[in-house]
């Protein structure tokens, strides 16, 4: 038997909406983790830094559509068992796992999760490239969430 793994704390940063969408002040918390990506014309595989926003309010998290000038995008399986099309704000997708790394205080390494998401069939307009990490993902890694308002800061607690 293995020992037990002691958990692992990643930090969270605040993240102000832009102001034209805020008829009033809030805040929401984001990390800069790492996402599993291939590289089109090589077929090679490498790894790249993305924005993680931690959106709870989202039953399943979003990986939204990415691909670099240099033909790099993210690199997703097709989740079996979910082959319907499903649909987040109105835009067809379909569930895939991907492969992504989460900072962790105090370790020079991320710590590597598999994350199951809906992936976008076409582009969303006025998006930015980042992963939404649903309430599903903290499901499935039995994770606890702290966040304080004052200063914004939080704590992705994970066993």
């Amino acid at each position: 038997m293995s020992p037990a793994t002691p958990p692992t704390t990643t930090l969270l940063h605040a993240w102000p909406p832009p102001p034209e969408a805020c008829p009033f002040p809030t805040v929401g918390y984001h990390f800069m983790g790492r996402i599993f990506c291939v590289h089109q014309d090589h077929r090679t595989f490498t790894s790249r830094n993305f924005t993680i926003l931690l959106s709870t309010g989202d039953p399943y998290s979003v990986v939204l559509p990415y691909e670099s000038e240099e033909r790099l995008s993210i690199y997703a399986e097709d989740e079996t068992g979910c082959e319907d099309t499903h649909y987040w704000w109105g835009v067809p997708c379909r569930f895939v796992r991907v492969r992504i790394g989460l900072p962790v205080l105090e370790q020079p390494f991320p710590r590597p999760f598999t994350l199951r998401a809906l992936l976008p069939l076409r582009d969303v307009e006025d998006a930015l490239p980042f992963v939404r990490l649903g309430g599903n993902f903290l499901y499935d890694n039995h994770a606890r969430v702290e966040l304080e308002s004052v200063p914004p800061r939080g704590r992705l607690v994970i066993p």
